[in-house]
C-alpha cells in the first residue's frame, strides 16, 4: 500500500557482518558481544529512522559465522534506498543459504537443516510438530546410535576374519545374526512410525456414508459453517459428490457428502449413477463418517453399509439428535452399539451438539492415518531422501544377514559398510553438489 510503514528485518552473515552493520546502523563500533542495540537509520536528505540491531558474534550463532540483524520501521521508499546502500556492500543472500552455513559450520546436521525447510513450509499443526521433532536431531539420535552397533559389529567380523587361521572367534555366526535382526527391526520401525512429508501435499478426505436422509448434508453444512449442501427431507437430494474444505487442529482436510446407500433400487439411473460415484469416492477416503438417524427405531438399512465401507475407517455417528431427550438418546445409542459393534457419538447439526467432539474424533483418525502405526505423538517427519536411505540401508544389511548364514562373512563385512555408509549420508558430509543444491533449493530465501 502507497505509504505504508511496516518492520523491516535484515539478516547479516558472514566475517565483515559486524562491521558492515555497525555502519549501517550508525553505531560507535562493530558491537563484540551478543546483545541488543539501538541504531540510527540516516539517509543525506536528513532523515533518521530509529533501528534496533541484534548481534549474535560466532561461532554461538544459527549458521555459525558472525550474524546480525537490523530491525526497523521504514515507508517503502526509504526501505528501497536502505536496501540499495546495503546492496553496495554486501550480496542477497541465496535460497536457504543461511542453513546451508550452518550444516557446513557444523550447527545442524543435513536431517536438522531439512527441517527447518519442513518447518517454514508447514501448513498444518501435525506437520509442523513432526518437522520440529526432527529439528530436534531426534532422527540424527537414533541413526547415530545405530551406525554405532553396526560399526561395533563390523570390527568383530574383520577380527574374526584377520585371525581366521587361529582358533579365535569374536563373534559367533548366530550372536551376528540375532545383532543384524535387531538393527534391520529398528529401522524398519523408525519407518513405520514416521510421518511421510509428502502425505501432507494433498489434502486428505473424509465422506459421509448412510442411509437416504439420515443427515449428512445438515452435517456437512454444520461441520463446515457453510450452506454446502442442499437439505431437504425427499431422499435422493444430493447426487453429485459435494466437497468442502474442514479446517481441523490437524489442518484441512476435504469432506464429502454423497447420494445415499443402501436403499433399495428404484431404477432411476441419474440415482444409480450417484450411489456408484458416492461408493467410489468413499473407497479412497482416509476416514469414513458413517451417519445414521437416532430419531429412528429401524437401522436394518444402514446395517447394509458396513459391508460397502468396512470398518477399519469408520467414524459412527448418531444424527439428529435434537429430535430425542437425553434418556432416549442413551438408549437409542446402547442399541445401536449392540446392533453395530461401534461406539456412536450423538450430534445434532441444528443445534451444535456434539459437533466439537466430532471434529477432535476426525482430527485423532487423521492424525493416526499420517503415523500408520498410532505413534502420532512421536512421529518423525521424514521426506522421501530419509525413507530412501533408510531402506538402502535395511536391504544391505537384509544381504549381510544372508551371507552370515551361508557362513560368507568378508562378503556379509561389505554389506555392513555399505549399511553404514547409506545411513552416514542422512547428516552427511560427502553428498554430491547436486544433492545438497537439491536439498537447499526448497528454502526460501532468508533461511
Amino acid at each position: 500500500m502507497p505509504g505504508a510503514v511496516a518492520r523491516s528485518v535484515i539478516r547479516i552473515s558472514g566475517p565483515e557482518s559486524l562491521a558492515v552493520v555497525a555502519e549501517l546502523a550508525d553505531l560507535p563500533a562493530p558491537p563484540a558481544k551478543a546483545g541488543l542495540f539501538e541504531g540510527l537509520i540516516c539517509f543525506a536528505e536528513g532523515l533518521k529512522f530509529a533501528s534496533y540491531v541484534y548481534i549474535f558474534p560466532a561461532p554461538r550463532s544459527y549458521t555459525g559465522q558472525d550474524l546480525a540483524e537490523i530491525h526497523t520501521y521504514l515507508p517503502r521508499p526509504a526501505l528501497e534506498l536502505f536496501l540499495e546502500r546495503i546492496f553496495q556492500r554486501i550480496r542477497q543472500a541465496l535460497p536457504g543459504e543461511f542453513t546451508f552455513r550452518a550444516w557446513q559450520n557444523g550447527r545442524l546436521d543435513l536431517t536438522q537443516a531439512e527441517a527447518v525447510a519442513h518447518i517454514v513450509s508447514a501448513s498444518n499443526q501435525a506437520q509442523l510438530d513432526a518437522a520440529r521433532k526432527l529439528f530436534e536431531g531426534r532422527l540424527g539420535r537414533s541413526v547415530e546410535h545405530l551406525e554405532g552397533q553396526m560399526t561395533e559389529l563390523l570390527g568383530l567380523i574383520e577380527a574374526g576374519l584377520d585371525f581366521s587361521d587361529q582358533d579365535i572367534e569374536f563373534i559367533s555366526q548366530e550372536q551376528a545374526g540375532a545383532r543384524i535382526d535387531a538393527i534391520i527391526g529398528s529401522l524398519t520401525s523408525l519407518l513405520e512410525t514416521s510421518v511421510r512429508c509428502e502425505y501432507f501435499i494433498e489434502l486428505p478426505s473424509v465422506g459421509l456414508a448412510g442411509a437416504p436422509n439420515a443427515g449428512k448434508s445438515s452435517l456437512l453444512n454444520a461441520l463446515t459453517a457453510m450452506q454446502r449442501s442442499i437439505v431437504s427431507d425427499s431422499c435422493g437430494t444430493t447426487r453429485d459428490v459435494l466437497r468442502q474444505i474442514l479446517t481441523l487442529p490437524y489442518g484441512d482436510c476435504v469432506l464429502f457428502d454423497c447420494a445415499g446407500l443402501g436403499a433399495d433400487d428404484c431404477g432411476d439411473m441419474l440415482e444409480s449413477l450417484a450411489r456408484q460415484a458416492g461408493q467410489q469416492a468413499l473407497g479412497s477416503a482416509e476416514v469414513v463418517l458413517l451417519c445414521v438417524d437416532i430419531s429412528r427405531a429401524d437401522w436394518t438399512c444402514e446395517s447394509a453399509l458396513l459391508d460397502i465401507v468396512g470398518r477399519d475407517r469408520l467414524l459412527a455417528v448418531a444424527a439428529k439428535a435434537d429430535l430425542l431427550g437425553c434418556d432416549q438418546i442413551t438408549e437409542r445409542i446402547e442399541r445401536l452399539k449392540s446392533l453395530f459393534g461401534l461406539d456412536f457419538m450423538p450430534v445434532s447439526a441444528k443445534t451444535g451438539y456434539g459437533l466439537a467432539e466430532l471434529k477432535n474424533a476426525i482430527n485423532t483418525r487423521l492424525l493416526q492415518v499420517g503415523a500408520p502405526a498410532g505413534q502420532a505423538d512421536d512421529a518423525l517427519a521424514l521426506n522421501q531422501r530419509h525413507r530412501g536411505k533408510i531402506t538402502d540401508a535395511v536391504e544391505s544389511l537384509v544381504q549381510a544377514g544372508a551371507l552370515i548364514t551361508g557362513g560368507q562373512n568378508e562378503v556379509a563385512a561389505m554389506f555392513v559398510r555399505s549399511a553404514i555408509r547409506q545411513l552416514t549420508q542422512l547428516q552427511a558430509e560427502d553428498l554430491s553438489e547436486k544433492v545438497l543444491e537439491d536439498i537447499f533449493s526448497r528454502f526460501c530465501i532468508g533461511k
